[in-house]
């Protein structure tokens, strides 16, 4: 692209500064500078657990076609690019550069990029853009805060998606530990944190479900064969503590306040009443698709249908290798299955994650031992594969836009999933082996657990 040709692009686009506008075009002579990126239209990411932060521009953040320079500039050492850039090292990936705090990159035909460079939290990187000779002023990024880390063994998490409430429990040598964030992305955080809450009562928590709307977290021990029901907005609540008899995974139906919980050893699911704050009864799912003694109904769901049925969507593991979807009209402890229906997922499939969708007609189950999640139709009696990120765990479904998040922990990333299309769009780089999460609605933001690190890192859903 000649000037004359790159000053009539800039006048139509207007995309830049007036000042730039107004000194070239109509002919006049090039200033002597270029303007800086701009600001409003670039992104930097937290450091990943590698230690590098993603650096993005949007179609307008500089030139097309320019080069751009992205320094960290409170770490960088040595030559910089601009004046050596032959004496740098250089490698296509940049995503595997773990040593680079100078990295630089040509930009699309409509002045958008995307570097990686190694950084820290509130370091500030620095991106230039070079053009025909003409080297811009820099424009200023600081590394932001967006990861909690503990050193306690994290197990599980869950979120408020309205209150922006992340609560994150594990376990120490003694203790069952509580961690609770309500989270700003505007407020840095730190890591180690002591925790806001202890159980003794009961110390190996496993899974954690939280109702959205009136402050009620419900905890589960596998190990310990109870569930601890406590208030998040009153700490000096002593909790109910509950009998389970081995308890796998527990879901919330805000509407009807039960919770529903997946056990192992039997094929059945227990009810709990979170106004009564006590389990009611067990629900047996009566099992035409295999057979065998021991089953482990590992993930379960808990659905409104039409305002009216309560529909139970389990996953259950038998040990002939088999695994069962079932889908349960609930009616009450006097009558508690009023219908069934049953499906077989592929032979080899280990069930990771579930939720359930379409007032229960529907879910996702992700497989452990592939890319694969499995959307499961209990109306067409269909199995539908999709493919994710590497060795899918928990799934997160927001039904007001038809959407699911998968954690992949195979390869460090998270897939959205449009739930009417079925295309999947995947977010790497999202801490270590993520394996649980859920979305902050009014932030467009979601909670991340990364189970190798026992840290959360805070993402934007800019799929």
């Amino acid at each position: 692209m000649n000037k004359g040709h790159f000053r009539k692009y800039i006048c139509s686009i207007g995309s830049f500064l007036t000042i730039f506008i107004m000194s070239h075009c109509g002919g006049g002579s090039p200033g002597p500078n270029i303007p800086a990126p701009v600001g409003e239209l670039m992104s930097i990411s937290s450091p990943d657990v590698q230690g590098l932060v993603k650096v993005s521009g949007m179609n307008g953040a500089v030139f097309p076609q320019a080069k751009v320079i992205v320094t960290n500039v409170s770490i960088h050492k040595g030559d910089n690019l601009i004046n050596g850039l032959k004496k740098a090292p250089y490698l296509d990936d940049l995503r595997q550069q773990t040593t680079l705090t100078q990295v630089e990159t040509i930009a699309d035909i409509n002045g958008a990029f995307e570097v990686f460079v190694r950084g820290a939290v509130k370091d500030e990187v620095e991106v230039v853009q070079v053009f025909e000779g003409e080297v811009s002023d820099a424009t200023e990024l600081i590394v932001p805060p967006n990861v909690f880390s503990v050193k306690s063994n994290l197990s599980h998490l869950a979120v408020n998606p309205y209150e922006n409430l992340a609560v994150a429990i594990g376990n120490d040598d003694t203790n069952g530990l509580v961690y609770m964030l309500q989270y700003d992305p505007d407020v840095p955080l730190y890591s180690h944190p002591e925790p806001t809450l202890k159980f003794s009562q009961s110390h190996r928590l496993s899974k954690i479900a939280l109702h959205p709307t009136n402050n009620t977290a419900l905890i589960i021990s596998h190990e310990d064969n109870v569930i601890i029901d406590f208030l998040t907005n009153s700490l000096q609540t002593s909790p109910y503590v509950s009998s389970i008899k081995s308890p796998l995974s527990i879901n919330i139906n805000p509407d009807v306040s039960l919770a529903v919980l997946g056990l192992e050893g039997s094929h059945a699911v227990q009810i709990y009443d979170m106004v009564a704050h006590e389990p009611t009864c067990m629900v047996k799912i009566n099992n035409s698709l295999a057979e065998s003694s021991h089953v482990q109904t590992k993930f379960v769901d808990i659905k409104l249908e039409n305002q009216e049925n309560i529909i139970l969507v389990a996953a259950s593991d038998f040990d002939d290798g088999s695994i069962v979807m079932s889908r349960i009209a609930y009616g009450s402890c006097d009558n508690p299955v009023l219908g069934i229906s049953q499906l077989l997922l592929p032979p080899n499939v280990e069930v990771s994650g579930l939720a359930s969708f379409d007032f229960g007609n529907k879910a996702v189950v992700s497989d452990a031992n592939s890319n694969r999640v499995y959307m499961v139709d209990f109306n067409a009696l269909k199995i539908i594969p999709m493919i994710v990120g590497d060795s899918p765990r928990e799934i997160f479904i927001d039904e007001l836009f038809n959407s699911a998040y998968v954690a992949n922990a195979g390869d460090n990333s998270v897939s959205f999933i449009n739930l009417l299309t079925r295309q999947v769009k995947t977010q790497e780089h999202i801490g270590l082996m993520p394996s649980a999460l859920g979305v902050f609605y009014n932030l467009d933001q979601a909670a991340v657990f990364s189970s190798f690190d026992n840290s959360l890192v805070f993402i934007d859903m800019d799929f």
